[in-house]
């Protein structure tokens, strides 16, 4: 009995992986040493001690589409941006409001590694769901600091880059023990007023072009 209590005490840290192990509910060990990192360890059994294991090393995916049109696989397959409808829809999709008072649809992706693994696990009870409202709020406070169409065509670097670095406060300033590796970040202009875009943006193009052909 005594050997079968000891074996049942035994539990296996797998590669890319780190634990914590609660007791009553508060982590063994004090700093590092919180964290068990891959091989056997020994722990009593629930419901003195919890394992919590914490994937570490890979990359984790976050979306936020808050501001997004409503799209399916076969529009996202086909590339095509929001039906042109007579008017805004707000009960379909999202959208934000850019600061000369136009509507755009904006989405990001965000990929972001676990660095703080104690943090992550213990002082947050879901931090990918923390993390997509937090990248839903970045894109829509960054929005309203600019234009409809610097954030199209003519300053869409500055745009993205506002984004990206928002983000970046945020996790510093609460704390989320993790790190953003890379973010995408796409505009699409409503479909109701798609059209009125397309126009003012191949005129800016005509226009760039003549001032080529005449020199200027």
């Amino acid at each position: 009995l005594l050997g079968a209590f000891i074996f049942s005490c035994v539990f296996t840290v797998n590669p890319n992986e780190v634990a914590i192990v609660l007791r009553f509910g508060k982590p063994v060990g004090i700093g590092p040493d919180q964290l068990l990192r891959q091989g056997l360890h020994w722990a009593f059994p629930y419901p003195i001690d919890e394992i919590v294991r914490i994937r570490s090393g890979e990359a984790k995916t976050v979306m936020a589409t808050n501001a997004w049109y409503v799209t399916d696989a076969e529009m996202e397959a086909a590339k095509r941006g929001p039906e042109a409808t007579p008017s805004l829809n707000p009960g379909a999709g999202g959208y934000v409001l850019t600061s000369d008072g136009n509507i755009l649809h904006v989405r990001a992706r965000m990929t972001y590694r676990v660095t703080d693994p104690v943090t992550y696990a213990l002082e947050f009870s879901d931090v990918t769901e923390l993390l997509g409202d937090a990248l839903n709020n970045a894109i829509y406070q960054t929005s309203a600091r600019f234009t409809a169409d610097a954030a199209v065509y003519k300053d869409v670097e500055s745009f993205r880059g506002a984004v990206r670095s928002r983000m970046a406060e945020i996790i510093e300033q609460r704390k989320f023990g993790v790190t953003m590796d890379s973010m995408t970040v796409e505009v699409a202009r409503a479909g109701y007023v798609k059209e009125a875009f397309d126009a003012v943006l191949n005129a800016a193009q005509t226009e760039s072009v003549l001032f080529s052909e005449d020199g200027l």
